[in-house]
């Protein structure tokens, strides 16, 4: 997704509801966030917290990497 966002901005132009199909529709954005919110839910419920919390942080974790190393890719293209 930072790939496409820094993308978008330098390298292709593209309006903004093509950047919106793309990120969100393309990528399912809203469905993969549904899916880790229920998950993260379900942990808590269950009295995983320990796992709960490693899913909330993780996924926090390796999403801001992966946008932050696509907008790298972007920028050295």
């Amino acid at each position: 997704m930072g790939f496409i966002m820094e993308a978008s901005t330098s390298i292709w132009p593209i309006s903004a509801n093509a950047k919106i199909f793309l990120t969100t529709g393309m990528m399912g954005g809203l469905t993969t966030f549904s899916t880790f919110s229920y998950e993260t839910v379900s942990f808590f419920s269950d009295g995983e917290y320990l796992m709960g919390g490693m899913n909330a942080g993780l996924n926090l974790f390796f999403a801001l990497l992966a946008c932050w190393l696509g907008k790298i890719a972007a920028q050295l293209l």
